[in-house]
């Protein structure tokens, strides 16, 4: 039997950055992770840190999908997203995007200024350069602005709006022929393959890494609270006990979490490397370098397991080519992974339950994970110290899902 003072349930960004924050805070940290880095959401991401970008990019039509995805479902989380999916219009034309999005662009800016701050110490590529979100299209463009506008004049997002030669003078590597782009300067960029070996590094000898989380042990008495944490061969107990397991789901927790696919391919060897992160705007396809061009995208909802579509791997490559040359590149490597989402577009984070339960949930981030990590983190370490400052808007109770008595099986 292992005994500590908290135990954690994944070893992404959310969940490292939490037993970082933790460790610091002097617990006795246990972090259940698999072998396999590639199998977390964080590996294959963009790495974009968007406190502008994250906020202004809520997409109710993703949202909705989600909540259809859900309501496909029978039992208690099939009820509940149908009602969220009937509703969801509404309370995001009520709101206007604005309450969602102060709550954001608040966490990713505490996130953005842990990455700067960090980045030296820990050793982890970390850039603020801003983002550019390009349009092939006046049409497009103009669209997107129209969005845009209001929501940064009301959340205070600067941006400013570049004309075809502003754009090809800041980054060369766009193409001549796209109309013109939106810059972000708030936003910054990290490596996640950087980041998640620095986290790992700094807690080597503070933290102990164990196998995969097998399933939850209830205690059996209808409270919502956890006995113990089973790997394959072994049984970790501990005071607090926290899941990051993304869209994975975990027997015994019912929580409206969509998995929704996507997709990345490095290339490498073409001659011509963006030096900004270069947002695709019609297509969202999103563009960074990390010593290879990564170009990730797409939004497919579906179950874990599911076989990925392999055309979409080439309509990456194509759609990112409209927007810069990619003569000569060839692709590296290609991966997919599994955003969590939920069918109100906010992360889920908080205590299961009632405020006797000793289980704490971070999931549901999407695209956000390495926007929203650090701050996530946070919250996490200071609910384990008994201070709940998480936002409503974030609770897991939020949808009703939980009974006092304990979590919906």
């Amino acid at each position: 039997m292992h005994k500590f003072d908290v135990a954690i349930a994944g070893g992404g960004a959310i969940g490292l950055c939490t037993a970082y924050e933790l460790a610091g805070r002097g617990f006795r940290v246990a972090v259940l992770d698999g072998s396999d880095a590639r199998m977390a959401s964080s590996y294959g991401n963009a790495g974009y840190v968007s406190p502008s970008l994250g906020p202004l990019s809520i997409d109710a039509r993703e949202v909705e999908d989600v909540a259809r995805w859900l309501a496909r479902g029978a039992g208690s989380e099939g009820s509940i997203a149908r009602s969220i999916a009937r509703s969801i219009h509404t309370s995001m034309m009520e709101a206007d995007g604005t309450r969602m999005g102060m709550l954001i662009r608040s966490m990713a800016l505490e996130s953005r200024d842990w990455y700067a701050r960090m980045s030296g110490s820990l050793g982890f590529v970390y850039r603020q350069l801003g983002l550019i979100e390009v349009y092939l299209s006046r049409d497009g463009l103009e669209r997107r602005l129209e969005h845009v506008k209001p929501l940064a004049y009301a959340l205070g997002i600067p941006y400013r709006v570049l004309a075809r030669d502003e754009v090809n003078a800041l980054e060369s590597a766009v193409r001549d022929t796209c109309y013109g782009a939106i810059l972000y300067p708030d936003d910054a960029q990290i490596e996640p393959v950087t980041l998640i070996r620095a986290l790992r590094d700094a807690l080597r000898g503070s933290v102990v890494f164990l196998g995969s989380l097998e399933r939850i042990v209830w205690d059996g008495y209808g409270k919502g609270r956890v006995e113990s944490f089973q790997t394959s061969d072994a049984r970790i107990h501990a005071d607090a006990y926290i899941l990051c397991t993304g869209a994975y789901r975990v027997e015994g927790l019912s929580l409206p979490v969509v998995a929704a696919r996507g997709y990345m391919v490095e290339l490498e060897g073409s001659g011509h490397m963006p030096r900004y992160p270069v947002l695709c705007g019609e297509h969202r396809v999103a563009l960074s370098l990390h010593g290879r061009l990564r170009i990730t995208g797409m939004f497919e909802p579906c179950s874990i397991g599911d076989p990925p579509v392999e055309e979409n791997f080439a309509r990456l490559v194509e759609w990112g080519g409209k927007y810069i040359t990619l003569a000569d590149a060839r692709v590296a490597d290609r991966w997919t992974g599994y955003r969590p989402c939920t069918p109100d577009g906010l992360p889920i984070i908080g205590r299961v339950g009632n405020c006797t339960s000793n289980l704490i949930v971070a999931t549901g981030h999407c695209r956000l994970g390495m926007t929203l990590a650090p701050a996530t983190a946070r919250l996490m370490a200071s609910l384990v110290e008994g201070r709940d400052g998480v936002p409503d808007a974030l609770k897991p109770n939020r949808y009703a899902l939980l009974r006092e008595d304990g979590p919906v099986a």
